[in-house]
């Protein structure tokens, strides 16, 4: 279970679910790949389209997708409120904007940028009481694995 962001070109609107016209390029894979590696060191992108970031307090999935030229990148973040100084430092390095998927807007990075994050814990720390109540040993930053509890997905909120 992850916050996720996308790092797009341009603070446009988004048509969630429409891939095709999310936002302008950012720029070749080549491109990408670069700028992420000199925002995430140790990153490495071995298949050309994942890798994780690890510090010590958060991690971030990266991923890229399969088109060339890129759209956007995805991150997928775990961890600290840490995390978002990364996320405005590769912003400001790239000059790309965050679209949080949680508040369905940009971030803004210099009023609030953790408001969608805390939301997000906020919810993901509601799943994981339910599941400790139900008796799941679960990590507030652990992935939950929804099917080895005895509800359904959608049941979580009943």
């Amino acid at each position: 279970m992850s916050w996720d962001v996308l790092l797009v070109n341009g603070a446009v609107e988004l048509p969630i679910g429409d891939e095709d016209h999310i936002s302008p390029q950012l720029g070749s894979k080549v491109e990408i790949l670069s700028a992420l590696r000199r925002g995430f060191t140790g990153v490495s992108f071995p298949d050309g389209q994942w890798d994780f970031f690890d510090a010590d307090d958060y991690s971030i999935e990266i991923n890229l997708g399969l088109r060339d030229p890129v759209t956007y990148v995805a991150l997928h973040v775990r961890g600290s409120d840490k995390v978002i100084l990364t996320i405005r430092r590769l912003c400001q390095q790239t000059g790309w904007h965050a679209y949080d998927t949680v508040t369905r807007s940009f971030i803004d990075l210099s009023q609030n940028p953790a408001e969608g994050w805390q939301r997000w814990r906020g919810a993901r720390d509601q799943v994981s009481e339910y599941l400790e109540g139900q008796g799941e040993t679960v990590g507030k930053d652990a992935a939950i694995v929804i099917a080895r509890t005895r509800k359904k997905w959608w049941e979580f909120w009943r």
